[in-house]
Parts: C-alpha cells; structure tokens; sequence
C-alpha cells in the first residue's frame, strides 16, 4: 500500500505475512499441554495479532483456558492441560496500517470418548453383576448391547 504524507514523501507499507501453524497430524491426547506460534514474517509497525477460537476472539483476561505470549512479531497460545472443549479451530490474525492476514489450524483432541466408554462399560458391568445376583431370572442382553460392551472393556 502506497502512502503518501503532507510534504509529499511517500512511503510503501507493507502488510503483514504470516507463517503458517499447525498442531500437528494425530489429535491431541486429552490432559496433554499445547501451543501454537504465530510468527509474522513481513509487515510493518505498529501491528497487531490477535487469536480466535471458532471465529470468536479470545481474551485471556476473561478466561483461565488460554494463555498468550507476544513478542513483535511472534504470539504464542498455549493450554497446559488439553480438554475436549478445546477442540476447534484457532486463528491468528496479524493486522497493520497496510492490511491483514490470517491463518487458521485445526486442533483435534482424543481420549475423553474412550475414557468415557470405559466408564459406561465398568458401570454396566457391574449392573449386571449386582441383577444377576438380585434377580430371580435371568436377565437377557441383545447381542448388540454385549458386543457394545465388550467393545470398550
């Protein structure tokens, strides 16, 4: 972008260019810490950058689940202890006199569904077990239900 001031000088701004991030190929085991940088490459000064998680900004004075670190022309997010409700899309936005630029990673977290299903599996086992010695017959299970149940134990 062509400037040009009161005494006619000018000057060409440059927008800022941002190095893309990832969190990696495999998802994220839950409870596992994370961080991302948002490393600018080009642009000129004064800039901002800023992070968003599914398009909605995020500001570490009003949540404990984030943390950021900047530098000039570095940012860095950070979870020390992955969640399922950290899963999504992040987004760093770097932005300028001259412009903006953006780059968004997906972040993909397992571990909670199989611990779950764990946990549903021990608690339905140990109901069978306590029917089976309370019942006077035998109680009955549809094939899909024990092969579900065996499937996660």
């Amino acid at each position: 972008m062509l400037f040009i001031d009161s005494q006619a000088r000018f000057a060409i701004a440059v927008a800022p260019q941002i190095f893309p991030f990832t969190f990696g190929d495999e998802p994220i085991n839950s409870g596992e810490a994370i961080s991302a940088t948002c490393s600018i490459l080009k642009g000129d000064f004064p800039m901002d950058i800023a992070w968003a998680f599914n398009g909605e900004p995020i500001s570490v004075e009003s949540t404990d689940q984030f943390s950021i670190t900047k530098s000039k022309r570095l940012s860095v997010l950070s979870i020390d202890a992955v969640a399922a409700r950290h899963a999504g899309e992040y987004t760093c936005t770097a932005s300028n006199k001259a412009g903006a630029s953006s780059h968004t990673a997906a972040l993909a977290v397992n571990g909670n569904i199989a611990r779950m299903c764990s946990r549903v599996s021990i608690y339905a086992t140990t109901f069978r077990l306590f029917f089976l010695r309370r019942a006077k017959t035998k109680p009955s299970f549809s094939p899909h239900l024990l092969q579900s149940l065996h499937q996660y134990s």
